[in-house]
């Protein structure tokens, strides 16, 4: 289960460095997942991951911000720093 989420952050990662319409689309239903604001997308290890590998700093302050908000919400702190390791340099 957890492979495909780790697949599926770095094609999304590869898909906003690459950039375009594309890359543009896939960033912002990872950013409405990621705020609970996208009617299908859900926040997940996918959304994490693929924030967090990619080149864009906006990203990583998005994430930085869910990190903060978490608070007590143990599962979803874990899973951010779970990812961070391999996070854009």
């Amino acid at each position: 289960h957890y492979n495909i989420a780790d697949t599926m952050g770095i094609l999304f990662a590869a898909a906003i460095n690459a950039g375009g319409k594309s890359g543009d689309a896939v960033f912002d239903i990872l950013c409405a997942s990621c705020r609970n604001e996208h009617e299908v997308g859900v926040m997940g290890r996918h959304v994490i991951r693929g924030l967090l590998a990619c080149k864009r700093t906006d990203a990583w302050e998005l994430i930085e911000k869910t990190l903060l908000a978490a608070q007590r919400q143990e599962g979803l702190r874990q899973a951010i720093l779970e990812c961070v390791d391999e996070a854009h340099p």
